[in-house]
């Protein structure tokens, strides 16, 4: 009789440690699969994040080159680059028998920032001056965007 007690508790002693190893295993695959899920959620940001980057690069290039209107056009085509500038940009009023860089344009900026939420109006050599002391002015933009900006305690240059 000794010898079946030893029996049955080496048996119930490995079917214990077979449990156990069991819920380690999946413990080990739940980790591994949330590990994957969170790698993929990652992914989707950075992914969100490159998109946004392409829009603002092309909103600088497009100032550099001083072409408010593609900003424009991009903006009224696309919610999601609408969304991503900083400022919101619209065509005033339509005069088609002028080049472009004479047209009046209507910014709007996006969030309430150190600029404040105002909106100016540029025309030609015109401008209005924002409630902080600032002003825009639709004939330099294209000299202006370029230049040195101190950037989160790094330069940055634009060319």
């Amino acid at each position: 009789m000794t010898e079946e007690i030893k029996k049955a508790i080496e048996t119930a002693e490995q079917e214990f440690q077979k449990e156990k190893e069991s819920e380690q295993i999946k413990a080990v695959k739940e980790i591994v699969q949330k590990t994957l899920e969170k790698i993929d959620e990652i992914d989707k940001e950075i992914k969100e994040l490159e998109e946004e980057k392409r829009i603002l690069r092309l909103d600088i290039d497009d100032m550099k080159s001083g072409k408010l209107n593609l900003i424009a056009e991009r903006q009224k085509k696309d919610d999601r680059a609408r969304n991503t500038s900083i400022v919101i940009i619209k065509e005033k009023e339509v005069i088609r028998n002028y080049p472009y860089w004479t047209r009046p344009y209507e910014i709007m900026w996006q969030s309430d920032d150190s600029w404040g939420n105002n909106v100016t109006y540029c025309q030609n050599t015109t401008s209005t001056t924002l409630s902080n002391g600032m002003t825009i002015n639709c004939s330099v933009v294209k000299d202006n965007a370029i230049g040195a900006y101190m950037v989160h305690n790094k330069i940055v240059n634009l060319r």
